[in-house]
C-alpha cells in the first residue's frame, strides 16, 4: 500500500494518530485529521501551508538534519507540536526520510496522558478540598458576622437590644403597621428614683437591680414584643398588635409586678413610670418616640410610680 493509499484508506480519519508528508522546502503535500486539529484553527484548512513553525521540538530543521534513507526512523521519541503562540500537544512520534520529503507518524504519548490525567484528578482534588473549606469558611464568617451583629445590638448588662436595635425594630414595625394598617404601640420605662439605689448602695447593686428589672420586663413581656434598653435605666417595649387601651392594661399589669421586685440589700420596693403612645397612621418612628417620652415624664411628673397613656 503506498503512502497516498494510507492515508486514504486507514488514518485520513484518525483524530489520535498525526500523520503527514511534508517536502523538503516544509510545505504540507499531505496531512490526515490527526495533524491538522494540532494547528491553529486559521491553518487547519489551508491545503499547502509551512508546517516549520508547528515543530517545535524537535524543530522541522533539526528532523531534516538527521534525515537518512531508508525505513529505520532518523527520529524516534517525544515530539512537541502545534501552534508557538498557542496550545502544543506532546506526541510521540517516529520520522521516516523518503527521497524529496519526509513522512511523519506520531501519536498521543499514553504516558503523558496518564500523568497530565492524574495531575488533573489531583488538581480536582484539591480544589474540591479547597471548595470545602472555602464554604467552611464563608459560613465561619457568616456565623461571625451574625454574632458580631448580636453583639452591637445587645445591651451587655441587660442582656435586652440596646437603643440601635430598638431603632431598627421601630422603622421595621412602623413600615409593616403603615403597610398593614396593623396596631402598634411604644411603651417607655423609666425605673424611679434609681439614682439612690447607685448612691446608697454603690453601681454594682444597681447594675443588679437593672438587670432584675430586665428580667422581669422580659418575663412579662407578650412573645412578639420586643424589649429594649434605651439607656441608663430608662427602657423601651415595642407592641405589635396592641391597641393604646391593650397596651396600657399589659403595662398596668408590669408595674405591680415591678413593685413586687425584690433585690439584695436594697431594703425599699421598686416603682416605675410608664408612657404608652400608639401609633397614628403616617407617623414617623421618631415621632412615636417622642411622644411615648412626654407620656413617661408626665407620668413622673404626676407623682411617678404610673402609667400614662394617650388612649
Amino acid at each position: 500500500m503506498t503512502n497516498a493509499e494510507l492515508f486514504v484508506d486507514v488514518l485520513q480519519e484518525l483524530a489520535s494518530v498525526a500523520m503527514v508528508e511534508i517536502a523538503s522546502d516544509g510545505t504540507v503535500r499531505e496531512a490526515n485529521r490527526g495533524f491538522r486539529r494540532l494547528l491553529p484553527q486559521e491553518a487547519r484548512e489551508v491545503e499547502s501551508i509551512n508546517a516549520a513553525p508547528y515543530f517545535l521540538s524537535p524543530s522541522l530543521r533539526q528532523l531534516t538534519a538527521m534525515a537518512s534513507s531508508g525505513d529505520t526512523p532518523c527520529y524516534e521519541g517525544l515530539m512537541t507540536l502545534g501552534d508557538p503562540n498557542g496550545e502544543t500537544q506532546s506526541l510521540r512520534g517516529r520520522v521516516f526520510c523518503r527521497e524529496d520529503h519526509l513522512l511523519i507518524v506520531a501519536e498521543h504519548d499514553i504516558e503523558e496522558l496518564l500523568r497530565a490525567s492524574q495531575s488533573a484528578m489531583a488538581l480536582t482534588s484539591e480544589l474540591t478540598q479547597s471548595q470545602r473549606e472555602l464554604i467552611t469558611t464563608n459560613r465561619q464568617l457568616r456565623e461571625r458576622e451574625a454574632e458580631i451583629r448580636h453583639l452591637s445590638m445587645t445591651d451587655g448588662l441587660a442582656g435586652l437590644g440596646n437603643r440601635r436595635q430598638l431603632d431598627e425594630a421601630l422603622s421595621t414595625e412602623v413600615s409593616a403597621a403603615n403597610r398593614h394598617g396593623r396596631n402598634l404601640c411604644l411603651v417607655m420605662v423609666d425605673l424611679d428614683h434609681f439614682k439612690q439605689v447607685n448612691d446608697a448602695h454603690g453601681h454594682s447593686v444597681g447594675d443588679s437591680v437593672l438587670q432584675a428589672l430586665s428580667r422581669t420586663l422580659l418575663s412579662n413581656a407578650r412573645e412578639a414584643d420586643q424589649v429594649c434598653r434605651f439607656g441608663g435605666e430608662e427602657f423601651a417595649i415595642l407592641m405589635r398588635d396592641a391597641d393604646a387601651d391593650t397596651a396600657a392594661a399589659a403595662t398596668e399589669r408590669l408595674r405591680a409586678r415591678i413593685e413586687e421586685l425584690r433585690v439584695g440589700p436594697v431594703e425599699h420596693t421598686f416603682t416605675a413610670s410608664f408612657g404608652v403612645a400608639q401609633w397614628r397612621p403616617g407617623e414617623t418612628p421618631g415621632s412615636l418616640l417622642q411622644r411615648a417620652d412626654k407620656l413617661l415624664y408626665r407620668a413622673k411628673a404626676e407623682g411617678r410610680n404610673r402609667v400614662v397613656s394617650d388612649s
